[in-house]
């Protein structure tokens, strides 16, 4: 997790530089992507290993829920963002929709988080 986390500066000042190049919208979203899933197996593995935990594992149900969610919409992002390159970093926008998702599917009893 931390070589993604470390690596991220070089994409994001790739996007600073050459703007709209699609090689450097793929590798920023790549990296985000990558991190975003390096997180929820972190999250996934704590939740499993309680005794790596000051409190117990209940709580990081919501996390690996939220997680995989973000994870979820960061893929959709980037299949927008390379199918309509013209949109590229709007994409992003996807997330906003992971929270009312989230809370809608709660609402209907689908997931109990």
């Amino acid at each position: 997790m931390a070589a993604v986390d470390h690596v991220l500066p070089f994409p994001t000042e790739m996007v600073g530089e050459f703007g709209q190049d699609r090689f450097t919208g793929t590798l920023y979203y790549a990296n985000v992507v990558a991190s975003m899933v390096c997180s929820t197996v972190m999250v996934q593995i704590l939740r499993r290993n309680p005794e790596l935990l000051s409190s117990g594992a209940d709580e990081f149900d919501a996390f690996l829920v939220a997680g995989l969610a973000n994870v979820c919409a960061l893929v959709v992002a980037f299949v927008i963002a390379l199918l309509v390159p013209h949109l590229q970093y709007y994409s992003l926008l996807v997330l906003v929709l992971v929270s009312p998702v989230l809370r809608f599917l709660r609402a209907r009893g689908l997931i109990r988080v």
